[in-house]
């Protein structure tokens, strides 16, 4: 008979040494001899988690909690590759069940935020993050997380505020200089969301996304301001963005583009006059 603990040791060794098909072999072979031993199916859960393999993952993960019904660990990584699966109402169900128990794991608030979210049940992410939130107040992910479901739901005050106190601690977050931007851009507020779109770029130099949107920004100020208001030369120079430019902007959001043309062609027409 195989001496399971050594080959057990063993595939932890390789586990370590990230030589994941060698230690699935072993587990392999430790099941073989012995389906129940210890915990080696949340053992080989997580390397098929980590390899990639989902499905396998999740199957290892249900036969263990059906041996071993009290380890939250064991719920919660399981619940964590529903996510990875996309089996959302699965995920907020497991987690759901842990937390009624007592667990004391904060990020499961996380996790099922998100689920709640790509579920579309946008409010109830935001307020399962925003106890998150309550008990991990410098957790960058859950902030972040919180701040995209405001804006999803255009409540951009709360989401500038979210984004806003990630960056206090870290300034130097591209993807998170990048969302403050796009809810900038989304509440009217042109000179601010260049600000981060400079920065992004400044950060990331390789960034397309905000190159491309700093450039749409530019371009549209250049065809509004040819109508008479003067584009600014100066990135930089932000005094020249003012209510003509929202206005225009306004109207080519919801596909009004008429509207933005005769609006602008008045403002030039005025302007003219006052030259006169």
């Amino acid at each position: 008979m195989k001496d399971l603990k050594d080959l057990y040791q063993k595939a932890r060794q390789f586990k370590r040494k990230g030589m994941l098909t060698d230690a699935v072999k072993l587990c392999d072979e430790i099941i073989a001899e012995d389906p129940q031993y210890d915990d080696i199916n949340s053992f080989i859960g997580e390397i098929y988690y980590i390899k990639g393999d989902i499905n396998k993952s999740i199957h290892h993960y249900e036969k263990q909690i059906l041996k071993c019904k009290d380890n939250c660990m064991d719920y919660y990584r399981l619940a964590i590759a529903y996510y990875r699966s996309t089996q959302f109402n699965k995920t907020i169900q497991t987690l759901k069940d842990i937390i009624n128990r007592g667990c004391q794991l904060d990020m499961a608030y996380y996790w099922m935020g998100l689920s709640y979210f790509h579920t579309g049940r946008i409010q109830k992410s935001i307020d399962t993050l925003e106890i998150l939130r309550n008990k991990l107040p410098h957790n960058t992910v859950g902030c972040y997380s919180i701040a995209i479901a405001y804006r999803t739901i255009g409540n951009h005050e709360k989401a500038i505020e979210c984004f806003t106190k990630i960056l206090k601690e870290d300034p130097q977050i591209a993807s998170v200089h990048y969302n403050l931007a796009l809810t900038y851009l989304e509440n009217m507020q042109a000179d601010l969301a260049i600000k981060h779109l400079q920065k992004v770029i400044e950060l990331d130099p390789k960034h397309k996304d905000a190159q491309n949107k700093l450039d749409d920004i530019f371009n549209d100020q250049e065809m509004l301001y040819s109508y008479g208001i003067k584009a600014p030369k100066d990135v930089s120079n932000l005094e020249e963005l003012n209510i003509n430019f929202y206005i225009g902007e306004a109207y080519k959001g919801f596909n009004m583009i008429d509207k933005t043309f005769k609006y602008l062609k008045e403002k030039a027409l005025d302007k003219d006059k006052e030259e006169k």
